[in-house]
């Protein structure tokens, strides 16, 4: 003789809510069960469940809620990766715009030596042209008093010693200032390569955080997808379902673990910003500067110069 069982009622619904494991027992006859001696079949009044019909339903619900919650997880890497991932790209494009605002400021202050340097080859002509000029009227005063102003010495020669001395002075300065514009130049570039190297090390950091990242969250994903095919394995197997239990959770745990921890850690290096080597042509004028009229400065350059022409025209 067979036992029906009770008519379960709310049971029915067991599949969408959490079971209580702890306190599961199989359920006891009621009144509505019917007891056919003759046969081993239940006679049923409403809908009932044998014993392995409940204990089924029990786990299913129970792997379901389970799957869900694993489900759940899932969604949780996919979300925390693309977080992650935007919180790297912030840091990296903060620490590329921070190198690019020093390069800019790099670049500027190197644009600002080639304008001082081509102002101040401008002055030494200026200051060259000077300083010929009061030699000129010194020394012509001494020559158009000695030779008088119809001389070779004071139109040919003295022209020729004034013209000369300056075009020496203006290939000089020209020389020293063309040169500081070409170490401008120079260190402008070692600038240049040195911030280019600082941004591709931010990249490869970048790349580096990013592969890292996504390493770290596909490892969780292939533990948690594993564990869902460990589920479905035990559907039905409400102790087979409840030993993967502590796994779920211990997986729950590392995926909170790992995305609190995620800190991107892109730091910049510190680009060398090179110093361009300048000399300043000095000219003297010191010495070259008339006193007052008729009065020779007997320390003029030119009169050097202007005496040893005389001696080998001379000679």
């Amino acid at each position: 003789m067979s036992l029906a069982l009770a008519n379960l009622g709310g049971l029915t619904n067991l599949a969408t809510q959490k079971p209580n494991v702890g306190s599961y027992s199989a359920a006891q006859p009621s009144d509505a069960q019917v007891l056919d001696a003759s046969t081993t079949t239940p006679q049923q009044v409403g809908t009932t469940y044998t014993a392995d019909q409940l204990a089924q339903q029990q786990a299913n619900a129970y792997t379901d809620l389970q799957l869900a919650s694993l489900r759940d997880l899932l969604g949780r890497t996919d979300t925390g990766l693309n977080q992650g991932l935007q919180q790297i790209g912030d840091t990296y494009t903060g620490s590329v715009n921070q190198q690019q605002n020093q390069e800019n400021q790099a670049l500027q202050d190197y644009a600002d030596k080639r304008v001082t340097t081509n102002k101040d080859k401008l002055g030494a002509y200026d200051t060259i042209n000077k300083n010929a000029n009061n030699g000129y009227r010194s020394l012509s005063q001494i020559v158009g008093r000695s030779a008088g102003t119809g001389s070779s010495a004071f139109q040919d020669l003295l022209p020729d010693v004034i013209g000369k001395d300056i075009s020496g002075k203006r290939t000089d300065a020209n020389t020293t200032y063309a040169q500081n514009l070409g170490n401008i130049d120079t260190a402008q570039k070692k600038t240049e390569l040195s911030f280019q190297q600082v941004l591709q090390d931010l990249a490869t950091q970048r790349a580096a955080q990013e592969q890292q990242l996504r390493t770290g969250v596909e490892g969780q994903k292939q533990n948690l997808l594993g564990q869902e095919q460990q589920l479905l394995a035990q559907r039905g197997n409400l102790a087979g379902a409840q030993a993967i239990q502590p796994q779920i959770e211990s997986s729950r745990s590392a995926v909170e673990n790992f995305f609190n921890q995620f800190r991107p850690t892109i730091t910049p290096q510190q680009a060398a910003v090179a110093a361009p080597d300048l000399s300043q042509y000095t000219v003297d004028r010191s010495t070259v500067n008339a006193q007052q009229q008729g009065v020779p400065d007997t320390t003029n350059p030119y009169a050097d110069i202007l005496r040893k022409k005389l001696q080998d025209q001379t000679v």
